[in-house]
């Protein structure tokens, strides 16, 4: 019986692991330029006038962390109340920005592994086809992501156009370096 590995040398494993590694990499410095440099996501959030008083009322009225809507589901809507759906956890955020941007860094490194893994499945020998497949992906994710939030929840229009370009954008930049060390099947 043939032993089974996953790759057939150790060159392509190399090639694998930096597609992987860097891709991820690369959509995660991006975002951090998106939110930190670019100031097109702080254009589509806003702030409350008394952030304070928001949050009594918000201590008060809670009973547990989770998601929250007003009105709720089964309440009768008031045409002229507003609209509101957030994630709330009563003791603040679960952990620091650093905690965050550490997780956020690993959810894109895994994310651009797994692409790396279904672009090794193509057939794609040109390197920008390659780039468009990851960038295609990248399309997808931010359909999947924004525009259900947009449609079931009222996420404004700009909000959901920043968030889903920025998406694209990340994807592209990505598959500019998960093609370069993805030059044919590395499972072969």
């Amino acid at each position: 019986m043939k032993k089974f590995t996953l790759f057939s040398d150790k060159n392509r494993k190399r090639s694998f692991i930096q597609a992987g590694l860097y891709g991820g990499l690369i959509v995660f410095i991006w975002g951090m330029f998106s939110w930190m440099v670019l100031p097109w996501h702080h254009k589509t959030m806003h702030t409350f006038k008394d952030e304070r008083k928001v949050a009594s009322v918000i201590r008060d009225n809670v009973t547990e962390d989770g998601i929250y809507a007003f009105p709720s589901a089964t309440a009768k809507k008031e045409k002229n109340e507003p609209f509101i759906v957030a994630s709330v956890r009563v003791e603040g955020m679960r952990c620091g920005v650093t905690c965050s941007i550490i997780i956020s860094a690993l959810i894109e490194i895994v994310s651009a592994f797994l692409i790396t893994y279904l672009l090794t499945k193509t057939k794609y020998t040109d390197y920008m086809h390659r780039v468009g497949f990851v960038a295609t992906i990248g399309v997808l994710i931010a359909i999947l992501s924004y525009l259900p939030a947009w449609n079931w929840w009222d996420f404004p229009a700009s909000y959901t156009i920043v968030n889903f370009v920025d998406t694209i954008i990340a994807w592209f930049l990505g598959g500019l370096v998960i093609a370069k060390f993805v030059k044919k099947s590395l499972f072969e």
